[in-house]
């Protein structure tokens, strides 16, 4: 399956360095533009969400969704 990641990261000059090494660490992966990368899973958007979610703050914003078509 193939997902659209996206995410609005709110502290300026935090090291989000683990974010990308975790979208990074899936089998295929494209980093589109600044904040938003597409990849290749066989997990759901839940288990991606919930694993990449530990790689930000509780006040930035991530969206996993799965593309189709």
């Amino acid at each position: 399956m193939v997902y659209i990641i996206s995410y609005d990261l709110k502290t300026p000059g935090r090291n989000y360095g683990s974010l990308i090494e975790a979208i990074k660490s899936y089998s295929a992966w494209w980093h589109q533009t600044e904040s938003v990368w597409v990849i290749v899973s066989d997990d759901s958007a839940v288990n991606i969400r919930d694993f990449l979610i530990k790689h930000i703050d509780k006040n930035d914003k991530l969206f996993v969704a799965s593309l189709k078509g």
